[in-house]
């Protein structure tokens, strides 16, 4: 396929391989029923070199503040708190956008067009229209229930727009 092909999805193991990696502990995915965005949610966007978008990675608010958390060494007792509390604390904003990033990588696969993190929305920030209707469409997208160990249990999903 060339460069001008679509983006393909990474696998489940993939993911987990790579959050593994991250946060430098075992990682827990298992498949879940597709979801749609809700204001709770923090979306990436992923564009090619025109601009275009390719892929939108979402991540539910504790699936957010747990990766967060995790790899900022943040304690699970006061990650657990600001889930409670719906809240996504600007260190865990932080350190999940850096994961948002890299996870770019796992989109970036041999004949398929370069892409990359155009931008990250956290919970409660206005996002585009198109991007969440693009977020909710079925068809090609992985949805997994990710488990942090110590931490807690969320969704991530990957779709391909």
């Amino acid at each position: 396929m060339s460069a001008t092909g679509d983006t393909k999805l990474p696998t489940s193991k993939a993911v987990r391989d790579t959050l593994a990696d991250l946060l430098g502990r075992a990682v827990d995915v298992a498949p879940h029923a597709p979801v749609a965005s809700v204001p709770t949610d923090s979306l990436a966007i992923y564009v090619d070199e025109h601009l275009g978008t390719r892929a939108i990675v979402m991540a539910d608010l504790p699936c957010s503040v747990f990766i967060g958390s995790a790899l900022g060494l943040v304690p699970a007792g006061a990650a657990k708190d600001a889930v409670k509390d719906k809240v996504l604390p600007e260190n865990a904003r932080e350190n999940l956008a850096e994961v948002l990033n890299i996870v770019s990588g796992l989109l970036n696969q041999p004949g398929t067009p370069h892409v990359k993190l155009y931008g990250v929305h956290s919970p409660g920030d206005s996002v585009p229209v198109d991007i969440r209707a693009a977020a909710a469409a079925l068809g090609r997208r992985l949805d997994l229930e990710v488990t942090v160990p110590g931490y807690g249990t969320g969704v991530l999903s990957v779709v391909l727009v």
